[in-house]
């Protein structure tokens, strides 16, 4: 049987097919390799950003609802009790308009208590570094810079959005609601204490 390439067959000889079939073999093994180490290279970088961020749940006094889908039924409810000091802590997982789909649980037991979509009003953040506090534009550290506070207060701040892990913030200044994008390295889930 000739080769499927155009050399004559007088030309090639027995050797030279097998050893092309053998260089073939190869070529195809490194290619397979190389696909693998591309789909996990790929798959790595697509795990590392997606991964949730940390809020807090604003409500205090009232049952927050949590539902299936958005607009969907209502599959649970929750509450903060900071009497007992049981304060509900989530990892915003998407979102979809004003929905977070959010994993909720207690910073004590560390365990999902939780899951569902929640509407933004009942989702905050407080701030780890309270002075010269920058919003910006867009998610981004070279985005420009939207509001720049001196001194501002600890939070909650209602949620907004989220990019990345980037969120964005809805805070009263001087009496104008301004939304602005606050970065991963300023956000604290802990609503204990402004450290962590």
């Amino acid at each position: 049987m000739p080769p499927p390439f155009c050399f004559s067959h007088r030309l090639f000889s027995r050797l030279d097919y097998f050893l092309y079939l053998h260089i073939v073999g190869e070529l195809l093994t490194v290619m397979k390799i190389i696909l693998f180490l591309y789909c996990l290279l790929f798959t790595i970088c697509c795990s590392s950003s997606h991964k949730p961020v940390n809020c807090v749940l604003l409500t205090s006094d009232c049952y927050t609802k949590i539902f299936d889908r958005p607009n969907g039924a209502i599959v649970d409810s929750i509450v903060n009790s900071p009497a007992i000091d049981e304060l509900y802590v989530m990892d915003i997982v998407k979102c979809k308009n004003e929905w977070f789909f959010v994993e909720v649980y207690l910073p004590i037991s560390d365990s999902i208590s939780h899951i569902g979509w929640i509407r933004y009003p009942n989702v905050g953040i407080y701030m780890k570094d309270l002075h010269n506090v920058k919003l910006y534009d867009r998610p981004s550290y070279e985005s420009s810079v939207k509001l720049e506070i001196e001194n501002a207060e600890w939070g909650p701040y209602v949620v907004t959005g989220f990019y990345g892990e980037w969120l964005q913030i809805e805070l009263n200044y001087f009496g104008v609601k301004v939304h602005g994008w606050l970065p991963p390295n300023n956000q604290s889930s802990n609503p204990y204490t402004t450290g962590c």
